[in-house]
């Protein structure tokens, strides 16, 4: 887990990145389900396309390559490749939910990083500071990543490991 510190240097250093460069791979997780799970792209089932947390195995779907654009993050996956990031879903049954999608200028593909505690918060510029990318807990979307009103839920708070 990073502290509070490296977290926000981890931030300010992404930031300074020239868009182009490809960062080291990371995994995300979160304090409601702990380090044993990471946030994957999933890429078969009915969830394919969607972000969900899964048992962590350092599979290519669970690296994520965090990379800047001005004072926005893209969010890219090994397995899904750099030409798509992560994108928040806009209408639908499927609303709020974030998955992968070809890369280009969405407002839903650009994502803020801040620091809480020793955790982060991720946001989008799509829909605002007020909603972060928390995970749904119970019923069939179980571990889904979703993005809802910020509030003091564990499952917003992320850790990005090495």
């Amino acid at each position: 887990m990073l502290s509070k510190s490296l977290c926000l240097l981890f931030s300010a250093s992404i930031m300074l990145l020239p868009a182009t460069v490809r960062a080291q791979s990371v995994e995300l997780t979160t304090q409601f389900r702990g380090s044993g799970m990471a946030l994957e792209a999933v890429t078969d089932g009915p969830f394919a396309g969607l972000g969900q947390l899964t048992s962590r195995d350092g599979n290519p779907g669970q690296r994520w390559m965090i990379s800047s654009e001005g004072n926005w993050l893209r969010l890219r996956n090994e397995q899904t490749g750099n030409g798509m990031c992560l994108d928040v879903i806009n209408g639908g049954d499927r609303n709020h939910f974030v998955e992968m999608r070809p890369c280009g200028h969405y407002s839903g593909q650009f994502w803020h990083m801040r620091g809480d505690g020793n955790d982060i918060r991720l946001t989008t510029q799509f829909l605002g500071e007020g909603m972060c990318l928390d995970i749904v807990n119970g019923g069939m979307a179980d571990n889904l990543a979703h993005m809802v009103p910020c509030a003091n839920y564990s499952g917003q708070l992320w850790q990005v490991r090495p």
